[in-house]
C-alpha cells in the first residue's frame, strides 16, 4: 500500500507536486510514506492506512485514521477509534463524500 500511495502522489496531477519519499529515506522530505517502520523524527502528522494502531503513534502531534467502505473495515476503524478514546485523546470525525 505504501508503494501504491507513493505512485499516486507522483501521478495525482501534472501541475502539482508534493515532495515525498518512502521511509526509511536518507533525505529529509515533508512527506514520508512508510509501512511497519517508525519514521525518523521531524514528522508531526501520521495518516494511518493500516488496520491497527502503530506502536509509535503517540510521537505524532496529529493522527488521521481512515474508514473503509465494507463492514470489516468499518469495524476495524471503530476499534481504533475506541483505542484512542479510551486513552483520552481529543477526537474529531469528518464525513467525506
Amino acid at each position: 500500500m505504501a508503494s501504491r500511495f507513493d505512485d499516486l502522489l507522483w501521478t495525482y496531477r501534472d501541475i502539482s507536486f508534493l515532495p515525498h519519499a518512502l521511509v526509511p529515506c536518507e533525505e529529509e522530505t515533508p512527506v514520508g510514506i512508510g509501512a511497519d517502520t517508525e519514521p525518523a523524527a521531524g514528522y508531526d502528522l501520521m495518516i494511518n492506512l493500516t488496520d491497527s494502531v502503530p506502536e509509535f503513534f503517540s510521537r505524532f502531534e496529529r493522527v488521521v485514521e481512515t474508514t473503509g467502505i465494507d463492514e470489516q473495515q468499518r469495524k476495524l476503524a471503530r476499534d481504533r477509534y475506541r483505542f484512542y478514546q479510551e486513552r483520552g485523546y481529543a477526537l474529531e470525525t469528518h464525513q467525506i463524500n
